[in-house]
């Protein structure tokens, strides 16, 4: 099927999460798509968000997670930020649900084991339980403060860790570090951020729109990842000096070329063409 606008806004598991429109004058639809088997499942329409705004334009989503199993795709949880309103649904649903909080707008959002975790402009870490179409807010967390930063969530699947990773630019709107903390939710203490200096084995990809971390001890890359690849943080936010590859270790930014990067002579004129989505095939 062609489209007359369509944008890629995440992606798990080797799908990814599509928002659409078929006609200039049609509502925006949502859907995964399998780039190998070209295989889709339709998500319900944007349209059936009550209270939110109506746009037109795919630009009006920032980002989509999605939590499924692959014997189960009918059934897998996909939440939403509509310009900083976070939403939810599965493929079965008619509609999707729209989550209220007084706690201030959406900056990013996750999914793991059925809780939908959602980051606030006031550095305030939310909690849903997702059960059906209906949501009960389970806790809040008080992130460190983060004027300096901006902030994005990252889960290993593997572990079912929770990340929060700090990026911090200059003047010039270029970043210039890290800082990632783990959230911890032991038995008897209340929830917490601990920081991290150490990933292990582990590879953290970073961009607008998608998260992923990637273990060569869970994955079918064991034994052939690169020690330098390791306990690094690849990262995409759209300019050329904002695509790169930040070492935990050695606490050192390298800029990278990414394609389709047009090169000319004046740097604010060096931008991607889209942002970029980090997709792991499943074999």
């Amino acid at each position: 099927m062609l489209f007359h606008e369509s944008r890629c806004i995440g992606s798990v598991e080797g799908w990814l999460i599509m928002v659409a429109i078929i006609h200039k004058i049609s509502p925006v639809v949502h859907y995964l798509l399998n780039p190998i088997t070209g295989s889709r499942v339709g998500l319900p329409p944007q349209s059936t968000i009550s209270g939110l705004l109506r746009s037109n334009s795919v630009n009006s989503i920032g980002k989509a997670v999605a939590s499924f199993d692959q014997s189960s795709l009918d059934h897998c949880l996909v939440a939403c930020l509509f310009t900083h309103s976070l939403a939810f649904c599965r493929p079965i649903d008619e509609s999707w649900t729209l989550i209220e909080a007084r706690e201030g707008l959406f900056t990013d959002v996750e999914i793991i084991d059925g809780k939908l975790y959602g980051v606030t402009f006031s550095s305030t870490l939310m909690v849903f339980n997702i059960q059906g179409d209906t949501y009960t807010a389970e806790r809040l967390v008080k992130l460190p403060s983060t004027w300096l930063f901006q902030s994005h969530l990252a889960k290993d699947v593997a572990s079912k860790d929770l990340f929060i990773v700090y990026r911090r630019k200059d003047i010039s709107n270029n970043i210039i570090s890290f800082h990632v903390m783990k959230l911890e939710c032991n038995k008897g203490d209340d929830p917490h951020c601990v920081p991290v200096y150490d990933l292990g084995d582990r590879t953290l990809f970073l961009s607008d729109v998608d998260t992923k971390i990637i273990s060569s001890s869970s994955s079918n890359l064991s034994g052939s990842v690169d020690n330098r690849l390791k306990n690094c943080i690849y990262y995409s936010f759209g300019s050329g000096r904002n695509f790169g590859v930040f070492s935990l270790t050695e606490k050192s930014i390298k800029l990278l070329t990414p394609p389709g990067y047009y090169v000319s002579p004046f740097p604010e004129q060096r931008l991607f063409k889209e942002s970029f989505v980090w997709f792991k095939p499943n074999p």
